[in-house]
């Protein structure tokens, strides 16, 4: 138990503030999509919680998780309207990476339908938050790089959840996903 509230402490520290939607462009689609992603703890967490999420449940949802959240995303891109509220969104995205939080820490079994679903939710909004700031002049390239460095970081989240797997235990790595949901959800209020 101690391990866990150090864990969940020090990840927390680390957490920043959610920078990703300041409504500036650097002007170059492909890059500043790809950057999109990591630029704000939110972000970052909920792309890596898929991949964690995905190797808790291992088997299809390897690859049906991260597609399925990416898919969404980029239609969530389309799909938005500049006007569109964007404290509707961010607050969904908070509610998406609780949500993910708590598939990736449960003892309980998880269904794949589920986990897919809640995951392409959590996509969508992610979708829908690139979209509002995405650069009109550049936008398909701008897509292009958030897509690429999301399912970069799902990637990153599968292998990290592998090796948790292997190496250590089922319990470390619903310690990991809860830390990582804590460390997002405190970095989109900070």
């Amino acid at each position: 138990m101690k391990r866990c509230v150090l864990l969940a402490a020090v990840t927390t520290s680390l957490a920043t503030p959610a920078i990703a939607h300041t409504g500036q462009h650097l002007g170059f689609g492909l890059t500043e999509g790809a950057l999109h992603p990591i630029q704000g703890a939110d972000h970052l967490a909920q792309m890596v919680l898929v991949g964690l999420l995905a190797a808790r449940l291992g088997g299809n949802a390897l690859l049906l998780l991260p597609v399925a959240f990416v898919s969404a995303m980029i239609a969530g891109a389309f799909l938005v309207r500049p006007e569109f509220p964007t404290a509707v969104i961010e607050g969904g995205i908070t509610l998406g990476l609780l949500a993910a939080g708590l598939l990736a820490a449960t003892r309980n079994s998880v269904a794949l339908p589920v986990a897919s679903t809640a995951v392409a939710i959590a996509g969508l909004l992610h979708g829908m938050a690139h979209g509002v700031e995405a650069p009109q002049a550049s936008f398909l390239s701008y897509v292009a790089g958030f897509a690429a460095t999301t399912a970069l970081l799902h990637a990153i989240g599968v292998a990290a959840g592998i090796v948790i797997l292997r190496h250590l235990s089922p319990g470390h790595l619903r310690l990991a996903g809860a830390a990582v949901a804590i460390a997002g959800v405190a970095g989109s209020i900070g």
